[in-house]
Parts: C-alpha cells; structure tokens; sequence
C-alpha cells in the first residue's frame, strides 16, 4: 500500500503524544470542544463526545465555503467532482446519505436525487454559522433515519454585531457579506445576514451562490422562542459527475445545475419547573433542482444518456419532548414526532426520443423516543430507544446504549453500541426506470470503544475503535436493470486526536484514522475511502496578527468513471495558509492561500485540483 509520508509521521508523533503534556482532542486546538450536543437531546450527557468548531474558529480559518469549512474537522473525508462539482462525505465508511445534516436541529437531507439523500453544502454559507457539531456513529435512536453513520448539525449565529466584509481572488473568486443583529433588554433579538460569493476556475467550472437569512429570538423568564427563515440559491457549471472530468469528459460539455433551498423553523422551550423542562420545533423545508446534463459517451462502463432534470422535495415536520431532571444523578428524557414529506421528479431522458421519468412519492412517518442518564459513581450509563412508523414500511425499533468508566480525573473510558436504519431515497423507490417500490430500509448495527485524557496542564488525547456492519444496501443491479437490496459491508478503523499549546503564542493539533472496508460477495471497492488519513494544524497569535498553517493528507484510495471504471487514485495532502490582521477593534485585514504548495491532485478522476489560489479581503464591524 502506497502511503503519502504525513500519515506515517502521524503515527509517530501519536506514540509520542500519548505519553507527553502537547496535544489535546482536536485538530482546531484551544477553539475546538468536546460538546455533549448533538449525540443526545439529554442536557447533561457525559458520555459521547462530537467534535465541535466554533465561531471563533471559523473566522481564524476563513474558508471557501462550507465544504472548505468542513475539511477541518478531524476524522471527515470530504472530496469533490472540481470547483462546482458534486461534493462526497464520508464518516467511517459510510456513504454520503448515511450522514444526517441538521441546521439548528432540522434535518436538510433531500432524497429525490441520485445520490440518495446527501445535502448539498453550498446552500449554506460559513458567515451564517456560529458552530458545527459532528458526531460520528449512529444515531437513528435519536434522531430516526438517515444518522446511520454520523451527524453534522449546524448551529446558526443568533447574536453578531453588524459587520460587512468583501473579499476577491484568483479564480475570479468574489464574496460578500453583510450581517445586522440587534438585542433589547436582552429579551428580544433580531439578526439579518447577507451573503454572495462566486467564482470561475475554467470554462467549465463555475459556481455562484447568495442567501439570506433571518433569525428572531424572545426569551422569558421561564421560555425561550426562535423564529429561523432562510432562502439561498445555487447555480453552478461543472462536468458532471463521474465523466472523467476536464481530462476524460466526452462530450465535452458541462452539466448545468441550479438549486434552491428555504427553511423556516419555529422552536419554542418551556422550564415548567427547576427539573422539568419541555421543548416543542414545527419546521418546513424545501428544495428544488434543476439539471441539464449532457450525458457521458461510453467509456469502460456503459455512458449516460443526456438528460433534463426537475425535482422538488417538500418536507413538514414536528417534534415535542419533555427532558426530567430526576436528580443531579439521573435525567429522562421522552417525546414524538411526525413527519410528511412530498418529493417530485419530471423530466426526460435521451435515447434518440424523450423518455419521460417523471415520479410523485409521498412519505409520511410518526415516531416515539426516550433517553435516559444514570451516574453511579465513576460510572455513567445512557440509553436510548426510538419506534419508528414509517408509511408502506415495515416500523422500526432502534436502541442505543453508552456506557463511561471515570478512572480519575484526567482519564475517561467510554464504550457504545447503536442500532440504524435508513428508509430508501425517493429516487431508488419511484425512479420510472430503476425505481424498486419493494425495497427494504437499510440497517447498521455500530460499536465503539475509546480513551479520552484531558492532562492538568491543557492537553487533551482521544483515541477511538470502531466497528459498522451496514446491512441490505441499496445497490443498482444491471441484468435487472433495477435498485436492490443486497451489499453488505463491513468496515472498522481506529481515530486519534490530539492538540495542546506549545507556548504563549502557539498551539498544535493534529489527527489521523485508519479505515479498513470489507464489502461482502464482491470484489468492487467503496469509492474515495482511503486506509489513512489525517490532518495536522498549526495556529500563531502575534499580538494583532493571528496566523493558521494546516495540512489534509490521504493515502490512496478508489474511484470510478465511465471512462475509466474502477482504479486506484493517488493519496495527496493539501496545504492551506489563512491570516488575519486586526488593525483596530473594527477593522480587520484577511488572507488565505489554498493549496499553498500549489499540487496537482485528484480528489476525483479526472477532475483536477485547480492549483494554488489567493484571497484577500477586509471586514469592518458597522
């Protein structure tokens, strides 16, 4: 196995921080957390632990986008089809649609298209998020379908002063945000944020974006109330996804894509009393898109017929829970929710006459859940339970049990086992061509083993074992011409992380995972899954200047185009600079240099990293 020489100094430099006062949890350093929030709904859970990235974080980084933003989380592989391509993630081996994604608690999946439930980052722009929580293992047992291998929840900025910020680059990369809030006596609150941005890398790469987004806060002495509505568009130009790229593609014509989303949310919570709390959410979300794609000729695999692609998913739903504080020892938590969600697909498909493939699939499903928390001295035991009752499907049962061994201050044991499911996206069961209405849900059985060591002087080292087996995968078969149930896979790895402050004016963090994937009864392998991975990340603060050198590294790993079929892809590491130079309490200067070592790689076949790229920008608080 070909690996690229930072995974391997990782794994020496692990050695020796395990037994060494320099590293803590997470690759973000002293910004970044280990949060009890997105695992569990309980307050005071002490068990399992999601990497969190503040705001503050966010703006030392100053990232592209979202996709950019998410690269600097530990223990996430993030890759995509170019500039305005496809973006793929993987948590442990799971595919993209395994992830669930929530903004402030509300689930954004869409599962009309092809790729079967995945979100599409762009439709969220970094000046809006005030942190990012990832949780990695499943958690259908709190949140139901699609957290079959992990979580990403964004939280949005509520309180954020005014600011406006531009910025230009290569690429002919431009962005703009324009963020109002305000607060009266500390009861009501208001913030309006602005942004657009776009860039360029080649005729056949570009990407524009803008969003809008309000949030209005009222609290109470005993209740607290938050309006969220938001509305963004995409409209990108990019070959299309498994075309082989600028290199490969034939025709060489790019598919056109232009996407909306809006969100609107309404979240209220109640302190009946010291030790009973209940919270209520109703939201509604919509997303639609339009594709031209030019189809892909022929290659190793059978190409693709051109085609011109509407899809339209609608999605209600509402939960209420009430969280009891039995005693400082013990909580309860139990609750319902309902969803109805409607998704629409019409257009045609070219095979020298218009084939149309229009659907219309309706989905409703109506859940009960409970999680408790007990502490017995050292240890700490939680469970979990969810019944699912999804329409046309068979219902659902999901657990989850953690379990957390305190052996002193510093030192902390944690296992976990969990149970998924995710029901089939709307294109694998309605799909007029490959569409399969008697398929199954897909299941995950999950368990987790881990240490956690927070030294007296700051550092903090976490090391991880993990095991999935995801069961009935939907897979298309090419003799039936049809999706079915029938993959099995099997994966399993270790992640470390580690960072700590090196001195007064520097810190260090890094990462690195292992992932070992088995897929039963076929000699296929799961796509841009790499055996190592990692990621290092060093951060000054010289007086008004603060500065963050970083660097994402992967061995090599597989992928797929018609062209080509199946190969195996060089590993890279991509290095990046950001800096930020407050020049009064108002004003501030920035400057990022992506792929600062300006490789070629990709992450891809065929698509091609568009090199070093520079950005400079300001930002003045109003």
């Amino acid at each position: 196995m070909k690996l690229t020489l930072l995974p391997l100094t990782f794994g020496a430099l692990g050695l020796i921080g395990l037994s060494s006062d320099t590293f803590a949890s997470q690759r973000q350093g002293d910004n970044i957390e280990s949060l009890t929030v997105t695992g569990t709904r309980l307050q005071q859970n002490q068990l399992q632990t999601s990497t969190s990235m503040s705001r503050a974080e966010i703006e030392r980084i100053n990232p592209q986008d979202t996709l950019d933003l998410l690269k600097q989380i530990p223990n996430l592989l993030i890759s995509t089809d170019g500039v305005a391509g496809r973006s793929h993630i993987a948590i442990r081996g799971g595919e993209s649609n395994f992830t669930l994604v929530m903004i402030d608690g509300v689930t954004v999946n869409d599962p009309t298209n092809s790729s079967g439930g995945g979100f599409d980052f762009s439709q969220l722009d970094p000046a809006v998020i005030e942190r990012i929580d990832v949780y990695r293992g499943g958690t259908s047992a709190i949140y139901g379908g699609e957290a079959v291998s992990g979580v990403i929840h964004f939280i949005t900025r509520q309180s954020a002063g005014n600011s406006l910020s531009v910025e230009a680059g290569s690429d002919k990369q431009q962005r703009g945000n324009l963020t109002l809030s305000t607060q009266s006596n500390q009861d009501l609150s208001a913030l309006l944020s602005l942004s657009a941005n776009q860039q360029q890398s080649s005729d056949f790469a570009e990407i524009q974006h803008q969003q809008a987004l309000l949030k209005l806060g009222a609290d109470t002495k005993n209740s607290e109330h938050q309006l969220l509505l938001s509305a963004s568009s995409t409209d990108r130009l990019a070959f299309a996804e498994d075309s082989g790229g600028e290199i490969l593609a034939f025709p060489r014509e790019a598919e056109r894509r232009d996407s909306k989303h809006a969100l609107a949310s309404w979240l209220s919570q109640f302190d009946s009393s010291d030790t009973l709390k209940w919270t209520s959410r109703i939201s509604w979300t919509r997303t639609e898109e339009q594709t031209d794609n030019p189809g892909i000729a022929p290659g190793v695999i059978d190409g693709i017929p051109a085609s011109m692609i509407e899809s339209d998913y609608r999605k209600l739903d509402g939960e209420i829970y009430l969280n009891w504080q039995l005693s400082d020892s013990w909580s309860v938590l139990g609750g319902a929710s309902g969803k109805k969600a409607t998704g629409e697909n019409r257009g045609t498909l070219d095979f020298g006459f218009p084939m149309p493939v229009n659907f219309r699939l309706e989905q409703e499903n109506y859940s009960a859940f409970m999680e408790t928390s007990k502490r017995l001295d050292d240890l700490t035991l939680e469970l979990g339970l969810r019944f699912d009752a999804p329409k046309d499907f068979d219902n659902e049962l999901s657990s989850r049990l953690n379990l957390a061994w305190q052996l002193n201050q510093q030192t902390q044991l944690h296992a976990s086992y969990s149970e998924g499911y995710k029901l089939p996206s709307f294109f694998a069961l309605a799909h007029p061509l490959v569409g399969n209405p008697e398929l199954k849900p897909e299941l995950s059985e999950n368990s987790e083993i881990g240490i956690r060591v927070q030294g007296q002087s700051g550092y903090s080292v976490q090391m991880n074992l993990f095991y999935n087996k995801f069961e009935d995968l939907v897979d298309f078969d090419a003799e039936l011409f049809t999706n079915v149930n029938r993959s099995e896979v099997h994966t399993s790895g270790v992640e470390w992380r580690g960072s700590g402050q090196l001195n007064e004016w520097l810190s260090a963090s890094l990462d690195f995972a292992y992932l070992d994937i088995d897929v039963k009864d076929t000699d296929s392998h799961l796509r841009r899954r790499p055996k190592w991975s990692g990621g290092i990340q060093l951060n000054a603060q010289l007086d008004n200047l603060s500065i963050t050198l970083s660097a994402d590294s992967r061995g090599e790993f597989y992928d797929s185009s018609v062209p080509t079929g199946e190969i195996l892809m060089n590993g890279y590491t991509e290095v990046a600079l950001a800096a930020r130079w407050h020049l009064s309490d108002n004003l501030s200067l920035s400057l990022n240099l992506d792929n600062l070592l300006d490789k070629d790689f990709e992450q891809s076949v065929g698509f091609v990293d568009p090199g070093r790229q520079a950005r400079a920008g300001i930002r003045y608080r109003l």
